[in-house]
């Protein structure tokens, strides 16, 4: 995904720009906006899968240990996307205008649930890796025309980012990857159901809050 890479590059080098001194210990929430490339296909069902290139609103919240020098937390991270119809590999066609795969068609949201430790580097910026499962919320389709059903999709999360304390909170900017493929609802045309998978790249800007 060449379009995730070089967005990734230009936030972080536009981190360097605003100034990750750790959280102080205690609860935290922030919100922000990232930039989400993604791909479903119908889990070994056909060479077609389906794409989506978009915007996304970010919800982060949780809980931060001080470590003395670095931090260890516990967070739940939510992503709702501001285009949710994907579109098919190829064509271009919209799922919400036919589909030919069990793919998902809609994102609704990703949640993640998520361990983050991290360390200070300079001038008080820390770099911190994530790790955790998560999963995806929308709907797929199901192989007859114009159908589709839900569908929840989870796996593992990963990720890694820097941040700054930048006012009264903290400034962070992070690359998380999701690679989900264990169908917990899967998506039925009433005698056969399904299991799509759900990969994305995803870069984020997040300013947090301790409260």
């Amino acid at each position: 995904m060449p379009q995730t890479t070089k967005l990734a590059a230009g936030l972080l080098a536009l981190s360097t720009m605003c100034g990750s001194q750790a959280l102080a210990e205690g609860f935290y929430f922030g919100a922000g906006l990232g930039y989400t490339d993604a791909e479903s296909d119908g889990g070994g069902t056909g060479t077609r899968y389906s794409e989506l290139d978009t915007g996304a609103l970010g919800l982060t919240g949780g809980y931060s240990w001080d470590l003395d020098g670095s931090f260890a937390a516990l967070e739940i991270d939510t992503d709702i996307s501001f285009g949710s119809d994907l579109k098919q590999n190829g064509t271009g066609v919209k799922c919400s205008s036919g589909t030919s795969a069990p793919y998902f068609c809609s994102h609704d949201a990703t949640v993640r649930l998520r361990g983050t430790y991290g360390t200070e580097v300079a001038n008080d910026w820390s770099l911190f890796g994530s790790l955790g499962l998560g999963f995806v919320m929308g709907d797929s389709a199901v192989t007859v025309p114009g159908a589709t059903d839900s569908a929840i999709v989870g796996g593992l999360t990963a990720g890694f980012g820097a941040q700054k304390p930048l006012g009264s909170g903290v400034l962070r900017v992070e690359f998380i990857h999701d690679n989900f493929k264990n169908t917990l609802d899967k998506p039925s045309n009433g005698t056969v159901t399904y299991d799509p998978n759900w990969e994305a790249n995803s870069v984020k800007v997040t300013y947090l809050l301790k409260f």
